[in-house]
């Protein structure tokens, strides 16, 4: 029995060979024709990526307030909420890493090119404790094209002081302050 067994497992093993050898199924002998496709890179795809950080740091900031005061509604109907609530909002994500937090709370534009990403924004965030910081606000100061500037100076928990700027113009919708530029001293 095992000698029976042992011939049809060599004779299925023989036939399987021969249908993969002699090409399966079809009907012809001819040579299968093949596609050969070349592809060309696009040249207008940077090749480089510029890696540089500005170095930059300024170490001054006018803070002269104009005489023009903004009030949190303007008449257009733009954002109704005090532009001291963002300002403090994003400072306090910006710090404690809240990346996502600084994202939506800044224009895609400022996002982009201050953090460039979520990973570029950690990097810039000092991972600092800000629950107990102090906020003393100027009044809004408007800008003349939308836009507010805000200044404030900040006392961190362990009674460091800096002093803020930021300026904010109006979501798409009007509804709410972007942060559209950020400087802490």
């Amino acid at each position: 029995v095992a000698i029976v067994v042992a011939a049809l497992v060599l004779i299925g093993g023989g036939i399987t060979a021969a249908v993969l050898v002699l090409g399966g199924d079809d009907d012809s002998d001819d040579a299968k024709r093949k596609v050969t496709q070349t592809v060309t890179p696009s040249t207008d795809i940077p090749t480089t990526i510029d890696t540089s950080i500005p170095t930059t740091i300024p170490t001054t900031i006018d803070t002269s307030v104009p005489t023009t005061v903004a009030p949190p509604t303007t008449d257009a109907g733009g954002p109704t909420e005090d532009p001291a609530i963002t300002s403090q909002a994003y400072l306090d994500s910006l710090v404690t890493g809240n990346c996502l937090a600084v994202q939506g709370l800044s224009t895609p534009e400022w996002f982009e090119s201050e953090y460039g990403s979520q990973r570029g924004c950690k990097r810039a965030s000092p991972q600092a404790e800000m629950s107990g910081a102090v906020y003393d606000f100027e009044e809004p100061v408007d800008n003349g094209d939308g836009s507010v500037t805000m200044i404030a100076a900040v006392t961190a928990p362990d009674n460091t002081e800096f002093t803020a700027t930021w300026t904010l113009v109006p979501s798409d919708d009007g509804t709410t302050w972007l942060v559209s530029f950020f400087v802490l001293i």
